[in-house]
């Protein structure tokens, strides 16, 4: 599956990005989508994000990673990715306990 998305980051930049399903997890419930086109290919040679949803006797334990590859050393670590899909975790939760 190929979808094409516009994430909002910190800071109110937004980029545009051309995601692929890459791989889906049934057993252990995680997804991993490969970042290859679009803003995101001006600084790494590849990004891959995985979530990962673990449930517990409260709810789910959501865990995002990223893997990446820099062209070089002035690239800096795509913290502002992390800081996105935190968000956007927060953002489903909320909608999921009102609903």
């Amino acid at each position: 599956m190929i979808n094409r998305s516009t994430a909002l980051l910190s800071g109110g930049i937004s980029e545009n990005a051309l995601e692929t399903v890459e791989a889906i997890d049934d057993r252990n419930k995680s997804i991993t989508f490969d970042k290859s086109e679009g803003e995101v290919a001006k600084y790494y040679k590849t990004l891959q994000a995985t979530v990962c949803v673990t449930a517990n006797d409260e709810g789910s334990f959501v865990k995002w990673s990223l893997t990446y590859e820099k062209p070089n050393q002035n690239v800096p670590d795509p913290k502002r990715y992390l800081e996105f899909v935190a968000s956007l975790t927060k953002s489903v939760d909320a909608y999921l306990l009102k609903h």
